[in-house]
């Protein structure tokens, strides 16, 4: 019960959470199968996980983690390297969440399913950007254009840039995208997607790069409505805090390869 006069929030259940009071849905995707390094696949989900163990989630469509079937990465900043699902304290660093991305593998055609909550397309979102490189996502279960969208960085939260102009981050992300010669060979492995043409979008993942010494802020604005942002209800500040717990947001993948 919420009561907007004495701003006090009640509630009588034994667990409490997003799934108490909202339906989850199944966010779905597929990745093709193969076994060499251009059959990678950069994914995003594009919500609030039900449970945020990425390994829990994929494991109900792929099996068991096996590294001769399928691989999932992430990429640790800190250490400018990859973390494999199967190490020590993957889950922990590196949960499920909106705008975040992960390497993933599978020797054979798979549809991938997440059970969980789509965010309001007509909200913000706001992330976090490390320094040096990102693997980032949608967070919308739709495409963002930015016709429709801002996409701002800021470095105190006070004073937001525009993606487009900002010395903050490059202006533009990488998409993997592998393109072969006649003869079969790579010749590039990424496409260079300028958010100002090109529509990001949901399930798929990109490359951002931050050249900030510290964590930036990273807000998504719808371009109507951003007035409900600045000022919501008790009500949506419940729902909108309890989803805000749940975010956080090289060039090279030689060495992760499926044998």
């Amino acid at each position: 019960m919420v009561d907007e006069v004495n701003k006090v929030i009640s509630f009588r259940v034994e667990h409490f959470s997003l799934f108490t009071v909202l339906e989850p849905e199944e966010l779905e995707t597929n990745i093709d199968g193969g076994i060499y390094q251009e059959n990678y696949r950069i994914i995003s989900f594009p919500g609030n996980p039900d449970d945020s163990d990425l390994e829990a989630n994929l494991t109900q469509t792929l099996g068991p983690y096996d590294d001769t079937q399928w691989r999932c990465f992430a990429y640790d900043y800190k250490s400018d390297t990859y973390m494999e699902m199967n190490e020590s304290g993957f889950k922990e660093r590196f949960p499920l969440e909106p705008g975040r991305a992960y390497w993933l593998i599978s020797r054979n055609d798979k549809d991938l399913k997440v059970k969980g909550l789509s965010i309001d397309p007509t909200k913000p979102f706001e992330g976090v950007l490390h320094p040096g490189w990102n693997m980032v996502g949608n967070p919308y279960n739709k495409s963002i254009s930015m016709e429709d969208y801002d996409i701002l960085i800021s470095s105190d939260g006070v004073h937001f840039e525009s993606i487009l102009t900002t010395s903050l981050t490059d202006n533009y992300l990488y998409r993997f995208d592998p393109q072969k010669d006649s003869d079969g060979n790579i010749i590039s492995w990424y496409t260079m997607v300028d958010p100002s043409v090109e529509s990001i979008q949901p399930y798929e993942g990109y490359w951002l790069r931050s050249y900030y010494g510290s964590d930036l802020i990273v807000r998504i604005v719808p371009k109507t409505g951003q007035s409900a942002y600045l000022k919501p209800s008790i009500s949506k500040k419940l729902i909108y805090l309890a989803r805000r717990s749940l975010m956080r947001l090289t060039d090279a993948i030689g060495g992760i390869c499926m044998a």
